[in-house]
């Protein structure tokens, strides 16, 4: 009978730890799927593209030598084609030029569709929540769920 309560406190150990690890090695914010970290690499150009999503509505993005701050908002959930919608503003900038060789202006505000895996771990970006997926780039890749030192 002893041997049988230690292979079960033993076995409800392992369980437990199996789930600890899976919850401190998920990335994924359980409050709202876009915040996090976010990189994506062109693979024609190499031009990398970043975007740091806080939980209270703040961000910073870059594209090639571009750096912004911004203030974001995102809908609670997708709609009927799966797509959060994504509104944000820009609070600063540097005034480099970013991937496309374009630069963003001070408090411009812009509107993107954003389509999550279904994994949760990348998602690509949209000028529309057309299924067709014409006008996207992406995908953008979990990179944590905070901005890395020397990303």
């Amino acid at each position: 009978m002893q041997k049988y309560a230690f292979v079960f406190i033993l076995a409800g150990f392992f369980a437990y730890s199996v789930v600890t690890v899976a919850q401190t090695t998920d990335m994924r914010s359980t409050t709202h799927p876009l915040i996090g970290f976010w990189e994506s690499i062109e693979p024609n150009t190499g031009c990398k593209e970043t975007y740091l999503f806080n939980a209270d509505g703040t961000g910073e993005f870059s594209s090639g030598k571009e750096v912004l701050k911004v203030t974001y908002d995102a809908d609670a959930q997708p709609n009927l084609n799966g797509f959060f919608k994504l509104h944000h503003t820009v609070e600063s900038t540097n005034g480099e030029q970013d991937c496309t060789k374009s630069t963003s202006t001070l408090h411009e505000k812009q509107s993107s569709f954003v389509l999550f895996q279904p994994d949760g771990f990348s998602y690509i970006a949209c000028d529309n929540d057309d299924p067709s997926l014409e006008s996207c780039f992406g995908p953008m890749v979990l990179k944590g769920k905070q901005k890395l030192l020397n990303p």
